[in-house]
């Protein structure tokens, strides 16, 4: 009868740890299942956010690109360099128009904002056509067109801050 107990006893307690296997087993699915939801949303998010990065850092690029030749043709304006400042010029007109999508792409899925980022790149470019107007209109040496890349700088920066932040907050 003893063993008889000590078997029933052992087969009470092997239920039981089953038991709690499968509420451990149910738990982790959950939060495996939660994971994965979250994966799968905040990895949109962050697609957005990342090409939105890409596309600033283009801007930025061609914004430096453009200045150059421009500042090259101001000083010896010869066809090779017109030629080339207009390149430039279309390069970075078609990078601001791939900046916008990306921003409002980023103020529809991410921030859910209707404007915010379509302003930020508005003011951007708005910044780059003062600088381009400055300087078809002035002179190089103009104490305002450091100022005025200074303010573009400025404007990159905090955007490329901004989203640095956001990706943060969506990358944990």
């Amino acid at each position: 009868m003893g063993l008889s107990l000590i078997l029933v006893a052992l087969g009470a307690f092997g239920s039981f740890l089953s038991g709690v296997g499968t509420i451990i087993a149910a738990v982790a699915a959950a939060i495996g299942v939660d994971n994965w939801v979250k994966q799968l949303k905040f990895g949109k998010y962050l697609e957005v956010i990342w090409s939105s990065k890409v596309a600033i850092r283009k801007v930025h690029s061609s914004e430096m690109s453009w200045y150059i030749a421009n500042y090259s043709h101001k000083q010896n304006p010869i066809s090779e360099r017109e030629l080339e400042l207009k390149s430039k010029t279309k390069n970075l007109e078609l990078d601001f128009q791939v900046l916008k999508d990306s921003f409002h792409q980023l103020d529809q899925i991410v921030i859910k904002n209707q404007f915010l980022w379509a302003n930020y790149v508005s003011d951007l470019e708005a910044t780059w056509l003062e600088i381009k107007w400055h300087m078809d209109e002035n002179s190089l040496t103009s104490k305002d067109l450091p100022k005025l890349n200074t303010a573009f700088s400025e404007m990159y920066n905090d955007l490329m801050d901004k989203l640095e932040s956001i990706e943060e907050q969506f990358g944990k």
